[in-house]
This record gives structure tokens, C-alpha cells and sequence, in this order.
């Protein structure tokens, strides 16, 4: 029985292949559509992936309470529902250049820094980018962190990440080594607002973090950015960190930002405060003293629904590609079923039912669906591999290839799926032809 099984599969197998220009033409088609579905997944959710990398780092379980208004009042008014003490960061609205070197001709390359003052230093060290306020754990590299002694006695000492260090000594250990605050920019002296120059500030670096995302896409950007040097000046920012009394004594008239830095041990207390917190602001909103609360979950939800319409509209795209391969692929089966009416006259003469030949040819393209379909998605993923060595290697741009196995099995499934209905008329059709018709055809 088992040999009469595997005689009667390989027979539809060889059968698939038995055309040369159908099968090819056939290949074609699902090749196609199985080939882009994947690259459209592969890169929609890499890119998906690396936005979401972003806000990924941040710490769990961690709130931020800021608001325009008086922030020491709102403390006060979250005490009442958590009796954790926060870490409270001071950030400089304005950036403060603290290194100015020429790189070529009259271009320079001016590191402007973001300037936080905070209260602790050994959980989180805040950035502040384009996508908010993002609280991350803080990962010591070398050093130190800032301590209460540092605090008490407002140390003029900072904290650095590696791609600060990197550009302010590159050839040696950053720790120990003094940052100039203020200064120069670009061959040219730093003025104030009231047009004073900004005054030359010594501070110690006593220690350097690993480098967050948002600090990695910086340093990239600015190796792009130095490959293709222009004309014009070349800016990059980074984030300094300070003790917090240190802002109002380096910075005294400049604007700054507040912000509260709540983290807890648990997802129940986290919840628990963000509800209470969440109702406490909309309490306060009624009486002109409402505050926003920023959370991880916040942070991913705004980025999911920004990126959800770039998803949207390739899965639009990828669906329109399989209808018109489905299209194609179904006219070349009904081309098969026309060119081979003498062979389906023969089966059913030898007895062959309705089902048999329905089978048959299903089958045939199942079989090609199959193999295509799992060449095409390899293909698609290494080529994405290829196109993220070469944005890394000649265009500095970030773009890791980050799909799950689902991902790469599912335009598998899409492919077999799609040659299973676009053979199934053709395949009716087939069955239904008469064996006197196939010998008028003859």
C-alpha cells in the first residue's frame, strides 16, 4: 500500500516539472509576490523593531511627573499617595557647547551638551531626543557615579557616556580628565542671550556610562556626517550629568526643565501610583495645576501608533502583490489544463474521478509553491542581511534585521495558500472536462 502511496506522489511530482516553460512561468509568478512579502516584512518589522529601540531601554516600572507649574508643589501633592522620594532632574532648555575642534579647513565639529542636574545617579540617567523624556538604567562603564558628598558639597564633577568620551579623549581614559564648559563654537566665542560671552567652566569627569540607543544613532549620524564633509559647521549633541545644585551655579540665567523621576520594585506599586497619579492630574487640571505623567507603555503606545500607518499601508501594498501573482499564477494553470485535455481524457478513461484530477493538480502546484516559496524567503532575507551591512558600513544608517521565525514562516504559509486558490478553478475546470471532448480535442 505504501509503495503504491509513494509510486502515485512521486508520479504528480515528476508531472509538475514535466513543462518546462509552465513551471518556470509558474515559479515566476509566486516567486514574485512570496519574494517581496518577505523583504516588506523583513523591513517593516526590523525598522518597526529599531524604533521601538528606542523607548525599549528605558526603566520598567518608572514614571515622570513634570509640569510647567510650581513642581516642589506637586510633589508635595504625590506624597500623599506614594511616600518613595523621587529623583528630581534639572535640565538646561538650551544646549552649552563643550568641545569645538576644526576637522577640515575652516569646518569645525562643536559637541553641544544637555546639561541634567539630578539627585541620584546609581538607578537612572534621563535623555531627553525627539521622542521625549526617556529614563534609562544607568550602565557604569568606568568611574564612578555621583555621590551624596558630591551632592552635599556641589562638586563641580560630571558623568559622561562612551560616545562623550570618545570625542573629548579619544585616545585615553576619560575619567579624571576636566570638560570645558561654554568656551568656543566653531572658531567663534559662545555668547549669552545678553550678549556676554558665556564664562569657561572646569568640571572633573568622574564617570562614563555605556552608551544608550538614542546616544548610538547620535554617533552614527555624526560619522555620516564627517564622511561627507561640507562647508558648513558640524553639530552633535550629547547629554552631561551633574549634581543638581551645580545647574543654577553654572547656569544662572538660563531657562531650564523639572522633572520627577519615580521608579518602583514591582508592576503592582507602578500601576497603582500611575492610576492614583493619572486621577490626582485631573483633579488638578480643575483647579489650573495639572501635571503629565510620561511611562514606558505611554511611550511605546505613541510610537506604535505612528508607525502603525507605514505598516498599514505596506501590508496594502503586500496584499495587492499576492492578488495580481495569484492572478497570473491562476492563468498559467489554466494554460496547463488546456495544453494537457489529452491527459486528463486518458485518466479518466483509466478511471480517474472528479477528486483525482482536482488532486493532481492542486498538488503540482503546491509542490511549486513550496519549494519557490521557501527560496524566495531565504533570498528576501539575505538580501535584507546584505542591505544592512551596506547601510552600516558605507551610509552609518542603523537598521538591524530583527524578525522572528514566525515572520519568515508566514510567507511560506502565504504562498502555499495562494497557490492552493488560484489552482482551484483551474482545477475544477479540469475535472469537469469530458473525456469525448478530450478526444475532439486530440
Amino acid at each position: 500500500m505504501l509503495r503504491k502511496i509513494a509510486f502515485y506522489f512521486r508520479h504528480l511530482m515528476l508531472m509538475s516539472s514535466v513543462n518546462k516553460i509552465r513551471l518556470i512561468l509558474t515559479s515566476a509568478g509566486i516567486f514574485v509576490a512570496v519574494f517581496l512579502f518577505p523583504a516588506g516584512i523583513i523591513v517593516s518589522e526590523s525598522y518597526y523593531n529599531e524604533r521601538l529601540k528606542i523607548v525599549g531601554e528605558t526603566a520598567e516600572y518608572t514614571a515622570v511627573i513634570s509640569s510647567p507649574e510650581n513642581n516642589n508643589d506637586i510633589k508635595e501633592s504625590l506624597s500623599e499617595i506614594v511616600s518613595q522620594t523621587p529623583v528630581k532632574d534639572i535640565v538646561t532648555s538650551d544646549n552649552v557647547p563643550v568641545l569645538s575642534v576644526p576637522v577640515h579647513g575652516s569646518t569645525y565639529l562643536t559637541v553641544m551638551a544637555r546639561f541634567h542636574g539630578i539627585t541620584r545617579t546609581n538607578m537612572i540617567l534621563p535623555i531627553i531626543c525627539d521622542e521625549g523624556y526617556l529614563p534609562e538604567k544607568a550602565q557604569l562603564v568606568e568611574g564612578r557615579f555621583i555621590s551624596s558628598n558630591d551632592l552635599a558639597e556641589n562638586s563641580p564633577v560630571v558623568i559622561i557616556d562612551e560616545f562623550t568620551a570618545e570625542l573629548i579623549c579619544p585616545d585615553e581614559s576619560a575619567v579624571g580628565k576636566s570638560i570645558e564648559i561654554g568656551g568656543k563654537t566653531g572658531g567663534s566665542s559662545t555668547a549669552q542671550d545678553n550678549g556676554e560671552e558665556m564664562q569657561k567652566i572646569q568640571a572633573q569627569i568622574i564617570g562614563v556610562v555605556k552608551n544608550s540607543y538614542v546616544s548610538e544613532q547620535r554617533r552614527l549620524s555624526l560619522k555620516r556626517d564627517l564622511d561627507n564633509i561640507a562647508e558648513s559647521n558640524i553639530f552633535t549633541e550629547v547629554s552631561v550629568y551633574c549634581p543638581i545644585n551645580m545647574i543654577s551655579e553654572w547656569f544662572p540665567d538660563s531657562a531650564v526643565q523639572s522633572f520627577f523621576i519615580y521608579s518602583f520594585d514591582n508592576s503592582k506599586d507602578y500601576e497603582d501610583f500611575a492610576d492614583k497619579a493619572e486621577y490626582m492630574s485631573l483633579l488638578n487640571a480643575k483647579k489650573g495645576g495639572a501635571f503629565d505623567i510620561s511611562t514606558r507603555e505611554a511611550l511605546i503606545s505613541d510610537l506604535e501608533k505612528e508607525l502603525s500607518n507605514t505598516k498599514s499601508l505596506l501590508n496594502f501594498i503586500m496584499t495587492v502583490l499576492c492578488v495580481i501573482s495569484g492572478i497570473s499564477i491562476m492563468s498559467v494553470t489554466f494554460f496547463s489544463v488546456k495544453e494537457r485535455i489529452s491527459e486528463i481524457g486518458i485518466r479518466k478513461a483509466f478511471g480517474a474521478s472528479k477528486v483525482d484530477i482536482v488532486f493532481q493538480f492542486i498538488f503540482e502546484m503546491l509542490i511549486i509553491a513550496f519549494f519557490v516559496s521557501v527560496t524566495a524567503v531565504c533570498l528576501a532575507y539575505y538580501c535584507c542581511k546584505g542591505a544592512e551591512i551596506y547601510l552600516a558600513e558605507k551610509l552609518f544608517i542603523s537598521f538591524k534585521v530583527n524578525v522572528s521565525l514566525y515572520k519568515l514562516a508566514l510567507p511560506v504559509a502565504v504562498g502555499l495558500i495562494e497557490a492552493l486558490f488560484s489552482s482551484f478553478v483551474p482545477s475544477i475546470y479540469a475535472a469537469n472536462i469530458k473525456v469525448t471532448d478530450s478526444l475532439r480535442f486530440e
